[in-house]
This record gives C-alpha cells, sequence and structure tokens, in this order.
C-alpha cells in the first residue's frame, strides 16, 4: 500500500511541473527572444509558475536584413525565478550584465528584478550595487530598456571613489560608451596632486 501512495505522489509531481528545455547559445537566439538555461510555460490553470535552479535570460540585439542574430545586449540570472504573466518574469535574487559595444560587461547586482520580453525591458530594485573601475555605485533602482540601449533611475544614487563622495537624484548608463551621466550632484570630491582621486 505504501509503495502505491509513493506512485502516485511521484505521477503526481512529474505532472505537475514541465522539465527545463536545454539552453540555446547566444549566437543562434533570435533579438526578440528570451534565453535562459531554463524555460517554463503557465497552463491557463497556473496563475503563477515558480522554480529553482540557475536561470538566465537575454535581449539581444535585433538581426538587420538576412544577417544573423547580433549578439546579447542585456543579461539577468538568478537561482529564483516566476513567471508571473506570459514573457513576465520575477527574480530574485539577481545579477545582471550589461554588455558594450566591444562586448565589455558592467554587472549590476540587486534583491530582486523583473523582466519583461514583451517591452523589451527589465527593471532592478532592492539595493542595485555596481563597480565601475575603483568607483562603487548605489542605486534605489534600475530599469534597462533593450530599444534605448541604455538603463535609468530617476532615484537617489550614491557614489564612492576612495574619498570622493557623491549623491545624484538619478542617473543614465549608456552601453556602448560605459558611461554613466549623473543627475543633481552633490557630494565632496577629493583633489590629489596628480588630479581627483
Amino acid at each position: 500500500m505504501m509503495r502505491m501512495l509513493l506512485i502516485i505522489v511521484a505521477v503526481c509531481g512529474v505532472l505537475g511541473c514541465k522539465a527545463p528545455a536545454p539552453e540555446t547559445p547566444a549566437e543562434q537566439a533570435p533579438g526578440d527572444q528570451t534565453m535562459g538555461s531554463s524555460t517554463v510555460s503557465a497552463t491557463p490553470e497556473q496563475e503563477q509558475v515558480s522554480m529553482t535552479g540557475s536561470m538566465t535570460l537575454r535581449f539581444f540585439e535585433p538581426a538587420i536584413g538576412g544577417e544573423q542574430p547580433q549578439g546579447a545586449t542585456f543579461e539577468v540570472s538568478s537561482p529564483k525565478c516566476s513567471l508571473l504573466e506570459d514573457g513576465v518574469w520575477a527574480l530574485t535574487p539577481a545579477t545582471a550584465i550589461i554588455y558594450g559595444k566591444d562586448g565589455e560587461q558592467t554587472t549590476f547586482e540587486a534583491g530582486s528584478a523583473q523582466f519583461d520580453d514583451n517591452t523589451k525591458t527589465a527593471s532592478l530594485k532592492d539595493g542595485v550595487k555596481v563597480d565601475i573601475g575603483a568607483q562603487h555605485v548605489e542605486l534605489q533602482d534600475m530599469t534597462w530598456s533593450n530599444e534605448e540601449g541604455l538603463a535609468r533611475s530617476d532615484n537617489a544614487v550614491t557614489i564612492v571613489d576612495g574619498d570622493t563622495k557623491l549623491a545624484a537624484q538619478g542617473m543614465e548608463f549608456r552601453s556602448e560608451s560605459r558611461t554613466m551621466l549623473l543627475r543633481g550632484v552633490t557630494g565632496t570630491v577629493a583633489l590629489s596632486a596628480g588630479g581627483t582621486s
């Protein structure tokens, strides 16, 4: 009797989830596809699909004419993700990478993220952090627009570089030039004989 009960539980568990699809290399994916190491789709009966295990979702440059798909522009990965609705994922915690023009990578860490394949945007929040050279940057949140090729925040930004400490009311990070433009900057800049530190 116990063996039959275990078999029934195992069958119910198998029917209640789908096996992850194998990851497709970034070079083979078209620009408008969400790629990850796992793919889960919701049935009409399911309001939300949650899963554990590493997942990576990516945006790509659109293919031009008959050319091969372009490289990745943005990716976000997490050990835990949930499908909120068709094409919209929630990830907790999250590591995001913005790819520059020549493949340079800028890595952001966040407490949570949302990846929207419908609008080709992704948002990071709950303590966003990034190191750019010697500068340590902390943000409340950040939104990536794949169409514009930039990340934006309209909330508080803090930048620390040695004795230099700056606060800003917003920022834009451009992937092509790897530059961060700050708005409403206040703070202290440390000067040395060789220039700013």
